[in-house]
């Protein structure tokens, strides 16, 4: 089942054009990424809040994109530049 994926992070104070650099690198090898369909990053006017909406063709595709990104440090690189976990939620498609 089609999968979307929004997740929603806070970058720390002064850090968040390092993240949108560090997104802009890493974002061509997710939409590479297996079951991936599509993503958007977006921020919230001039807040340090940004939004990755993301399509997926399963949560198991998602979930093992996740995996991937743990295991490559990626994850780590990522909560250094955030002041907490992000908040994601998954949304399975209907219609």
């Amino acid at each position: 089942m089609k999968t979307q994926v929004i997740l929603e992070a806070i970058a720390k104070q002064g850090k968040k054009s390092e993240l949108l650099n560090f997104l802009q690198e890493i974002i061509p090898d997710t939409r590479a990424f297996k079951g991936c369909n599509e993503i958007s990053v977006f921020e919230e006017g001039f807040t340090n809040n940004l939004t990755l909406i993301s399509n997926w063709e399963t949560k198991h595709c998602y979930e093992s994109y996740f995996e991937w990104r743990t295991q490559t440090g990626v994850i780590k690189q990522l909560s250094q530049l955030l002041i907490g976990p992000p908040d994601i939620k998954f949304l399975n498609h209907k219609f």
